[in-house]
């Protein structure tokens, strides 16, 4: 493979930034730094894949996140748009659901319909590589990835962790 090639896929595949947890990130840096915009994921980012209710503690990260002058928009590739809209109501919060990233289609619909901001604005959060990052760089957006809430149950999804596990330290996650 091309050192070019190589580099672009480094590129791709690389957070801007790699934190714990969405209670993790410096919201007063990315203010100071013009994010003025999340498209944030849902599953394993803001709420367990498997709850329908967003945690005390998840509803009130969002106000804080709201005080920090920053909009949310939900971006996830749930199948299940009730529990998408259950837990966007909850959070009031818009949201789209069969995102379908790693395409970058949805993503850009939410910014430019919902958030109102250009990309050097939205950072994208969320929990997998292969697709909240890799949407997210496509658009030259601010990435960061968070741990998983929870460990995947079944046996592609914890394949696809062990793989962007691999890819994280092999491509190198920026310190």
């Amino acid at each position: 493979m091309s050192d070019a090639l190589t580099e672009k896929i480094h590129e791709l595949l690389t957070p801007t930034e790699y934190v714990e947890s969405i209670y993790s990130i410096n919201l007063l840096k990315l203010h100071k730094r013009g994010i003025r915009g999340f498209l944030i994921d849902l599953d394993n980012t803001l709420v367990s894949r498997y709850d329908s209710e967003p945690t005390l503690k998840c509803r009130m990260w969002v106000k804080e996140v709201r005080a920090a002058g920053i909009a949310l928009c939900i971006s996830s590739n749930s199948f299940y748009p009730n529990r998408v809209q259950s837990i966007s109501a909850a959070l009031d919060i818009p949201a789209f659901f069969m995102a379908m990233k790693p395409f970058p289609f949805s993503l850009q619909t939410a910014m430019k319909q919902v958030l109102k901001l250009p990309k050097s604005a939205v950072a994208v959060v969320g929990d997998q590589v292969f697709t909240d990052v890799v949407a997210g760089n496509v658009l030259g957006l601010y990435t960061i990835l968070v741990e998983p809430l929870e460990l995947e149950r079944s046996t592609g999804k914890k394949l696809v962790r062990g793989l962007e596990r691999f890819v994280l330290r092999h491509g190198g996650a920026p310190a």
